[in-house]
């Protein structure tokens, strides 16, 4: 078993575990990694971290939130990161120029799009850019402002975006990285992601495999490790009838594979720093 702490990162949009008050006694707890907590300290994980950072913040700004975390709260010298979408961006962000190379052992990226997303575009030129060309019509500066924040992380994750944050973010050395893409049937996907899956796969500028969000060939990042058939909520345990029942992989027997990679990440530590 592995014996350093797990932190999980999650993406644009994300956030930290909420609990609500349902009745009396009765709560009812939303987490974005959906079990992986729970799930991870059955198998004997001792520390699982699950931190909030800036929902739609840019990538700077997150990766900032993750150190001011990491540095407050985890006293263990070295940390596996596993992060969904954006997270992964963050990660890589926190390790190559905030100086996490020192504590992260490992990161394994889980649809996280390296190489930006035709969806962030989509957003931006059909939701963002009319509405701040209302909003500036209307002489509404301070909405204008707040509005323009708040897709601070989308214009991040537009490929041309992608590619300068790519050339100035290069991978640790002493890190080891671990990539993974969705790319399910289209009976695999949920319905709400199922017309940009189409999208993606039929008419983007560049089609083909997708989890729903970001192609398989964005995802694809060192240590390269292939697809799960699951789609960009389903890399998180978010399954809903009638998906879950067409999903050939469950999403918490994935997590339960990854435990592997991170140990022999750490077997390979150990031997390095013994006499």
């Amino acid at each position: 078993m592995i014996q350093y702490p797990i932190l999980l990162a999650h993406g644009l949009g994300g956030f930290e575990a909420m609990q609500y008050d349902v009745w009396q006694s009765m709560s009812l707890r939303i987490e974005y990694f959906h079990g992986v907590e729970a799930h991870y300290k059955s198998l004997g994980v001792e520390q699982v971290y699950a931190p909030g950072v800036p929902s739609t913040g840019s990538i700077a700004e997150r990766a900032e939130a993750l150190k001011r975390f990491i540095d407050a709260n985890i006293d263990a010298p070295k940390i596996h990161i596993i992060a969904h979408s954006m997270g992964g961006l963050d990660a890589r962000h926190y390790i190559s120029r905030l100086g996490g190379a020192e504590r992260v052992a490992s990161l394994t990226t889980l649809g996280t799009p390296h190489h930006g997303s035709a969806i962030a575009n989509l957003t931006l030129d059909m939701i963002a850019g009319p509405l701040l060309d209302a909003l500036l019509k209307i002489k509404l500066s301070n909405w204008r402002v707040y509005v323009d924040a708040y897709f601070a992380g989308h214009r991040d994750l537009m490929p041309e975006r992608m590619e300068r944050f790519n050339a100035e973010t290069s991978d640790a050395p002493t890190v080891r990285y671990f990539s993974y893409a969705g790319e399910p049937s289209a009976r695999e996907v949920h319905w709400v992601l199922l017309p940009f899956y189409e999208y993606l796969k039929r008419k983007g500028e560049q089609p083909g495999p997708n989890d729903g969000l970001v192609l398989v060939e964005s995802a694809r990042w060192s240590g390269w490790r292939g697809t799960v058939p699951l789609d960009h909520i389903g890399l998180v345990n978010w399954l809903f009838m009638p998906t879950a029942a067409a999903c050939a992989l469950k999403p918490l027997d994935f997590y339960a594979q990854l435990l592997q990679n991170l140990s022999e990440v750490e077997n390979q530590t150990d031997r390095r720093i013994e006499p």
